[in-house]
């Protein structure tokens, strides 16, 4: 028998380790002790979303962190981000998002996906002295 634990909220008991979204799509929970507690927002345009399980990451549970706020929490460690108003690159220490840079150009802040993995900001400053 096993039961699906991909959509939760904070609070609800879990069975195994692993990943939920909350409802709203707008958070990632984690199975900690028996219950579903806050692992990172998913402030993104995606927000949070469960792989299809016919495929690649099937039933993964799939963040979009691109847009956080300071002192967010974080799992990807040294990882980035924008805030919403993309005035503020942030990058993941310690567990949480920390102010990396100021974007105050008329570009702002955009978060770079690289390959194979991670990411990088662009940080348009009216300095121009680039970014990221």
């Amino acid at each position: 028998m096993s039961c699906d634990q991909s959509t939760a909220v904070a609070g609800d008991s879990c069975t195994h380790p692993g990943f939920a979204c909350t409802p709203d799509k707008r958070s990632d929970l984690t199975c900690r002790q028996g219950e579903f507690v806050l692992a990172e927002p998913c402030a993104g345009p995606f927000g949070c979303r469960v792989a299809p399980f016919d495929g690649f990451a099937a039933g993964s549970v799939l963040c979009d962190t691109d847009v956080a706020r300071a002192g967010d929490p974080c799992l990807a460690e040294g990882e980035y981000a924008c805030t919403a108003d993309r005035g503020t690159a942030l990058q993941c220490l310690g567990k949480r998002m920390s102010a990396a840079g100021i974007c105050d150009g008329p570009k702002g802040c955009t978060v770079v996906h690289l390959k194979p993995k991670g990411t990088a900001t662009e940080c348009d400053t009216k300095r121009g002295d680039g970014g990221r």
